[in-house]
């Protein structure tokens, strides 16, 4: 399906699709419930990191308790989440296992992390991690060499990438990331927000191929 573009540019720069189209666009099919692990024991711990022994690129992103207050200090993450093809692990930092595991990925060379907003992340997941992140990949810029004159987020990149409308639910992403219990709904949100970055990765490599690499 051909997007419609905002405005016409007298550049040789790409429109951003419209809000409207994007819209109309089929539904990005994300992971379900089952295919969620919110790390909480030693046993799950295991088999998440069975899963990523082998894994040579995931899908990266993190949640924060929002700020209302002008003053406030920011703080987090309060959430991080790692997507596979075919599961999402998401790790909460009062849980050190999980944590360890996290950071064992996030430091790995040998391993692409792929999200949008990365460039954000660095500081808040590295003072968590204790250790700097190695491998990722900043989608927003990739997507911007398809011919874009800005970076895009990541409903925009599902759309000119992947063809597909990806949901953002402005309720689910101002909640509570920091609440004792997080429920089903905030767990799909974010780890569909770390696979979707994934898939439109595997998007980009089949487009610009060893453009796409990590850093």
């Amino acid at each position: 399906m051909n997007i419609p573009r905002d405005g016409a540019s007298e550049s040789s720069h790409l429109a951003r699709p419209e809000k409207s189209a994007i819209r109309e666009l089929p539904p990005f099919e994300g992971l379900t419930r089952k295919e969620i692990v919110l790390l909480r024991n030693i046993d799950q711990v295991r088999a998440a990191a069975d899963v990523l022994a082998g894994v040579e690129y995931v899908g990266f992103d993190t949640e924060t308790k929002p700020v209302f207050l002008a003053n406030q200090p920011k703080v987090g993450p309060h959430l991080l989440q790692i997507a596979t093809t075919r599961c999402a692990f998401l790790c909460r930092p009062d849980f050190g296992p999980a944590v360890d595991l996290f950071r064992g990925v996030l430091t790995a060379a040998s391993i692409a992390k792929a999200g949008f907003g990365l460039m954000s992340d660095h500081g808040p997941v590295e003072r968590l991690l204790g250790a700097r992140m190695r491998g990722t990949v900043e989608l927003s810029q990739l997507v911007k060499q398809l011919g874009y004159a800005q970076m895009v987020g990541l409903q925009l990149g599902v759309a000119i990438v992947l063809g597909r409308y990806f949901r953002k639910s402005k309720r689910i992403t101002t909640s509570n990331w920091g609440a004792a219990s997080l429920s089903d709904a905030q767990l799909l949100y974010a780890a569909n927000d770390a696979y979707a970055s994934l898939m439109v990765y595997e998007g980009l490599r089949a487009r610009l191929g060893g453009e796409s690499d990590a850093g």
